[in-house]
């Protein structure tokens, strides 16, 4: 370096140590893999966590959340009565299965049962809705009554709201669904 008043390439360092380039690159990769950095050394005003990427999430995932949220609420929103007083009462009010039960004139049994074909409904309306290559709005593609009414609560779930107000939704201000 100070015969030719710069840092030597890879290939100068080789002839002037009578080695292969392979070889110095070796070695380079080793000083470096052994070289120890203290982070906080590199600032020169602050911690060095705001060098450091961060555990929150990446704004790309933020917009996922909040479009998968919205969408959840909106599949709350579109259930039939007694299956979203279930899911309101069983997981916003934190009310148990016997509670729910009694206020439904039910048993514990059939409020478990509801609870379940709840999430089903959920489920699929959250998986078609999100999924860009199915198309929810079109009920005919299966038969039968409950099929029918599946891909039609698909569908209510799916034009509930658009893109844009599914991201303007506040995180964190869930209003449960007067059942």
């Amino acid at each position: 370096a100070a015969r030719v008043g710069r840092s030597p390439n890879p290939e100068e360092t080789a002839k002037e140590m009578g080695v292969k380039v392979a070889d110095v690159h070796k070695i380079v990769d080793d000083v470096h893999r052994g070289t120890v950095l203290n982070y906080e050394a590199l600032l020169a005003d602050g911690p060095a966590e705001e060098v450091l990427p961060g555990r929150e999430a990446s704004p790309e995932a933020q917009i996922v959340a909040r479009e998968r949220r919205a969408v959840l609420l909106d599949a709350v929103a579109a259930l039939p009565e007694r299956l979203q007083a279930v899911v309101n009462e069983y997981f916003f009010e934190e009310k148990s299965m016997s509670e729910i039960a009694a206020g439904l004139g039910v048993t514990e049994s059939r409020v478990s049962q509801m609870r379940g074909e709840a999430f089903g409904l959920i489920r699929e309306a959250m998986t078609k809705t999100l999924d860009l290559d199915v198309d929810v709005t079109d009920a005919t593609v299966e038969s039968g009554r409950a099929a029918k009414r599946r891909a039609a609560y698909c569908a209510s779930v799916a034009t509930a709201s658009n893109i844009s107000d599914r991201l303007a939704a506040v995180p964190g201000d869930y209003v449960p669904v007067a059942a």
